[in-house]
């Protein structure tokens, strides 16, 4: 089997060796997976033995989902037999998880050769409990699955005939899609026009059904088509898989491909690839002592293997002789260009071919093996059905990127980043730009040093066929930076080796040769096989032009250091909302100390550049436009709310999450836009007996559909509001401040006490949070937000002894429903801990489920933000410790962790991320925050609830959810002397200006230091000799000096330059009210300083 090799251009002919053993994300190396589902079997069978044996024609098989008591479904052992899935859709086309096992019994008794092992669930609704029984489930979304989808039981596919996709084009724009992406693809077919009953429901037109397969036909070489069974198989196979040599020797090499799953169903062959050992040219591949086929491309061998199918062996059918090796000697220094220098070898080992002699500078067009590619954001349509993935950039459409290439989101601050398959020296980068809708204007080529980027190469044009080189550098990651541009559309992105210059060939023995070089550049010498590979290389060579002065290279940037304290005199206090520290209290958190950690950066080394590009990613992935990715849509100029899009309607807790995100990213339009919509559809108004309270689910048109309260919701909506009116004031429209007042004081002032009666959110003898207004008893541990009671407490108007004591109240109950050795939480809970089921809920409530997955979030919010409570630590370890020995499979469970169903989801992710605050395993930590950031934001149906918490969890865990506190009082000190000062301990020479926070007080520090003269007065001395003043009716500061005053220059209180004027005068009315440093100049040469207060 001749495969195509995940290689940028050709195989790498310069100081490139076969990769270690890989396993293939899609079997036979293909780009893409294609499954063909078909519904309603026995109903259907013409329209099924039709398109059955179209499909056969290719050998491409199919998946058909028999309905048990529709009928004899026998005549469906012919499609088995051909290598067709038959899977369950239930007994009676219904949602009832009792058919979940009957079904299957049912047809495994029929159908023999294979098991029923996935379902499509009728009309697409998920059936609990399904992965009991099934390896996967199927639905209806109308989105791509990615290569590794979070939840097997919500595998996602496209509806086909007249009610969806009915044509040719728009199935194979699904396909190109699919191959953009590297994902995978599900067609959901009914019957077939022409057949009985004209197909039933939704139709498929034949022409679009044999003009699919056909474009598949034509690009084997892409996709591969597979049963639903056996992509899911190869799926999970593929992740759980350790691929390892164990043994090599002259004339074998062992290899051991294993995973922890149940090899009675877990038994589908991975495409493999394994490197030819050094110096062989015959031998076999056996598993299990099995000879099986291979097929090798360049210094690679391809085959198929089973995982725990036994040894995999390389074994040698014929005599080995090792390649002789080159010891290449070069004179020291740096070389002249145009000057000749002697080069020589010496060869050790027996000649089995001729060898050649190169010179290889960095750039051009030998590649680099490059395993995986990702991108700060991709370009999607508003329907959700196509983007131009960052996978594209992976090959060269032929077309300047006219057919295949990578879009992006925005026009700035946008990236690729190239994941070499291992250590390689890089010299030069390729690109191709698709420049028809705008182009790149500033770009840096960056490779990995350390964790840290360093740029190698600045830029501001590509076009088509751009090629830049640089010196040789070796790392594991490329990134192709793009500052600015009118439009991101690039073809491909190849990232070159070093450059072969051959020079001498037929070398068989020791020698010599005289090299002239006539470019000045830097690079190597090496001896190389006619198949690429390098038996000798020199020493690094620079050549220079030696005497003619070279046009200087732009320096990288310097590494970062390791995160640490910044100090206030970085970002002083100027007003309005107040994140710094705090006094008032006991704790290591960030609401004491000011400083909010970036994980991504602690763990991960990641630059702020890269988490700002991530998060402003998210903020357009998920507000950023009406499509399958967002929630977030507008009604009218003045509302918007956030969209349940699982259930197509709106809940209080997207609104408050929507809310709390748009403050802390300082979107005020979207912020106000939800307000409104809540205010005015959910709130309950004055009279009413839950007056100020929210009802919890409305239709998108307002209606009421859930009228009770989540109170998880109301405390969302306090604390942002809270933050909204210390970040933007109440002077506007909207009055936050005062909102937050009257829900804080609303929640409370209720008269009932007991379940069945609207009583208070709080239970007021425990002080917890209840489940809701009318459920007194008990509570949800997820709706406990220790760091919000803590805020709440220090800024109510109303019942502040009672707040005081709720912080404490809510870490108790959450320690407590922590289970002891998982550390798992129930989505409810009495007050004691204890999980609870009430006698009304249809689920399994007293499981780690749906809620539950936020504790995680709301404990590191809390040790993040105040770190007053240490039992933390040993509840994140325990849950986190948890997930991590299941493997990140799963996601629902009893506490005790018995009973594993459901998907390890995105919000999962995101909210055990934030628990990596609390924890001090700094290996698990960064396990968790690295899977955290390269887990991809939701996308379609259900991107709901798990994109909000996965949103917030980002905002938390990049240093973003910051507490925005009451604006506060700051203190101007100013410190003047001749020659030098001294203030706290320090001694200062130069003028300068900071902030610092001492002894519970904001300081505002500026030192002047008068050189020559004693100094000119400030404008309340104005009889002295000299001074400044600001004149309001002018809007001019006017310096008086007994010398010649030749330049007046005015900076802030941190020293940043506003204006500059020769003469003694300075226009300033287009500058804010408050106090300004003016710097003064005289033709003597004298420097002064004065202190001016603008106030118009």
């Amino acid at each position: 089997m001749k495969t195509q090799l995940l290689t940028i251009g050709a195989l790498a002919l310069s100081l490139l060796t076969a990769s270690a053993q890989e396993i293939a994300t899609w079997a036979g190396w293909k780009k893409a997976a294609v499954t063909y589902t078909f519904d309603d079997a026995p109903n259907e069978w013409q329209s099924h033995n039709w398109a059955a044996t179209e499909m056969n024609k290719y050998g491409f098989p199919g998946t058909f989902y028999i309905v048990t008591n529709w009928g004899n479904f026998s005549n469906y052992q012919t499609l088995a037999s051909k290598g067709h899935e038959i899977g369950s859709h239930t007994v009676s086309h219904s949602g009832n998880s009792s058919e979940l096992a009957s079904s299957q019994n049912a047809i495994n008794s029929t159908i023999s050769g294979q098991k029923c092992i996935t379902i499509a669930y009728p009309n697409c609704n998920v059936i609990a409990n399904t992965l009991q029984y099934y390896i996967g489930g199927r639905i209806c979304g109308g989105q791509t699955n990615s290569k590794s989808p979070n939840d097997f039981s919500r595998l996602d596919s496209y509806i086909c005939g007249n009610q969806g996709k009915n044509s040719t084009s728009a199935i194979t724009q699904i396909f190109q899609g699919a191959a953009g992406s590297g994902g995978w693809a599900v067609l959901l077919i009914h019957g077939i026009q022409g057949m009985q009953a004209n197909g039933s429901y939704s139709p498929l037109a034949q022409d679009a059904f044999k003009g699919s397969l056909d474009f598949l036909n034509q690009n084997k070489s892409t996709y591969w088509v597979a049963t639903f069974r056996d992509a899911i198989l190869y799926i999970k196979e593929r992740n759980a898989a350790s691929f390892k040599k164990t043994a090599e020797s002259d004339s074998e090499v062992s290899y051991t491909l294993t995973d922890n799953l149940d090899d009675n169903t877990y038994n589908y062959p991975l495409s493999v690839k394994v490197p030819v050992p050094d110096g062989w040219s015959d031998f076999i591949v056996t598993q299990n002592e099995e000879e099986i086929e291979f097929s090798i491309s360049g210094d690679e061998v391809y085959f198929e293997a089973v995982p725990d199918g036994g040894t995999i062996s390389l074994v040698s059918a014929g005599a080995i002789v090792p390649d002789p090796t080159f010891t290449v000697t070069v004179p020291d220094g740096d070389w002249c260009k145009d000057s000749s220098y002697t080069v020589n070898w010496t060869m050790t080992g027996e000649a089995k071919d001729s060898y050649s002699l190169y010179w290889e500078a960095g750039g051009d067009a030998d590649a680099i093996s490059v395993s995986s590619a990702t991108a700060s954001s991709e370009w999607t349509n508003e329907e959700g059905t196509f983007s131009w993935s960052v996978d594209n950039i992976l090959t060269d459409d032929g077309a300047h990127g006219e057919n295949s290439r990578w879009g992006a989101q925005t026009n700035e601050n946008e990236y690729v980043v190239l994941n070499l398959s291992k250590t390689q020296t890089v010299g030069g980068v390729e690109i191709d730009e698709f420049t028809e809708y705008g182009t790149v204007s500033d770009f840096e080529i960056q490779v990995d040093e350390n964790g840290s980027w360093k740029t190698v190469y600045e830029g501001t044009t590509i076009g088509e066929n751009f090629k830049a080189s640089f010196s040789p550098v070796s790392t594991s990651k490329v990134r192709f930076f793009i500052k600015a541009a009118s439009g991101i559309n690039i073809n491909y992105v190849y990232v070159t080796g070093l450059s072969s210059m051959l020079l001498k060939d037929g070398i068989s023995a020791s020698g010599s040769y005289k090299f002239t070089p006539s470019v000045a550049s830097a690079g190597i010498l090496s001896i190389k096989k006619p198949s690429g590979k390098t038996l000798g290389s020199s020493s690094d060579i620079v050549i220079t032009n030696c005497g003619v002065e070279e046009p200087s290279t732009p320096s990288a940037p310097s590494t970062p250091s390791a995160p640490s304290t910044p100090s206030l005199g970085n970002a002083c206090y100027e007003g309005g909302g107040y994140t710094g520290p705090s006094c008032d209290g006991e704790g290591s958190g960030a609401y004491f100390t000011g400083v909010y950690r970036n994980l991504f950066s602690e763990y991960l080394g990641k630059t702020q550049e890269e988490v700002d590009a991530k998060i402003e990613s998210l903020w357009n992935h998920f507000f950023g436009g009406q499509n399958n990715k967002t929630v977030y849509y507008t009604v009218g100029s003045d509302m918007a709310y956030i969209l349940d899009t699982g259930n197509n309607d709106v809940r209080t807790e997207g609104m408050s999450y929507g809310m709390m995100i748009c403050v802390q990213l300082d979107k005020k339009e979207e912020f106000d836009k939800l307000w409104r919509w809540a205010k005015k559809y959910m709130q309950y108004k004055s009279g009413d007996q839950r007056e100020g309270l929210f009802a919890w689910q409305l239709t998108t048109d307002g209606s009421v559909k859930g009228s009770s309260c989540a109170p998880d919701g109301e405390a969302y909506f306090i604390t942002a509001l809270f933050f909204a009116s210390h970040r933007w004031g109440d002077d506007g429209e909207i009055n936050y401040g005062a909102e937050a007042q009257y829900i804080l004081k609303e929640i409370l002032d209720k008269p009932g006490r007991q379940n069945g009666t609207v009583s208070p959110i709080f239970n007021l003898d425990s002080y917890l949070i209840n489940f809701g207004e009318t459920s007194y008893g008990f509570t949800d541990p997820s709706y406990n937000l220790p760091g919000f009671l803590e805020l709440w407490a220090r800024w109510t108007d109303t019942n502040k002894d009672f707040w005081s004591k709720t912080a404490k109240a809510s870490r108790d109950l959450l320690y407590k429903s922590s289970h002891s050795t998982t550390g798992l939480f129930p989505d409810y809970s009495q007050f004691d801990g204890t999980p609870y089921r009430p006698d009304w809920c249809s689920y399994e409530s007293d499981y780690y489920k749906y809620d539950a997955i936020r504790c995680p979030m709301n404990v590191g919010m809390d040790y993040h933000w105040f770190g007053t409570d240490e039992r933390q630590k040993d509840m994140m370890s325990r849950i986190l410790n948890f997930f991590k020995k299941d493997g990140y499979q799963h996601g629902y469970f009893q506490v005790n962790g018995s009973n594993p169903s459901g998907g390890y989801s995105e919000g999962m992710a995101g909210a055990n991320g934030v628990g990596v605050f609390a924890l001090e395993d700094e290996a698990l930590a960064k396990e968790y925050i690295n899977k955290m950031w390269s887990t991809p934001a939701p996308t379609g149906q259900y991107r709901y609830y798990n994109g909000m918490v996965y949103m917030l969890s980002f905002l938390h865990a990049s240093g973003n959810f910051k507490i925005w506190k009451p604006e506060i009082e700051v203190n101007e000190v100013i410190k003047e002397g001749k020659g030098s000062v001294e203030y706290n301990g320090k001694t200062y020479t130069e003028s300068t200006t900071f902030c610092e926070f001492v002894d519970c007080e904001y300081n505002n520090v500026s030192i002047i230091i008068d050189e020559e003269s004693t100094g000119i007065s400030d404008a309340a001395d104005n009889n002295a000799s000299d001074f400044c003043y600001f004149d309001k009716e002018t809007g001019v500061i006017s310096v008086k000096s007994a010398d010649v005053v030749e330049n007046v220059t005015l900076c802030d209180l941190n020293g940043r330059l506003l204006l500059s004027e020769d003469g003694s005068e300075v226009e300033v009315s287009a500058l804010s009210d408050g106090i300004y440093i003016v710097r003064v100049q005289t033709v003597s040469g004298n420097v002064q300083y004065c202190k001016v207060s603008i106030s118009k």
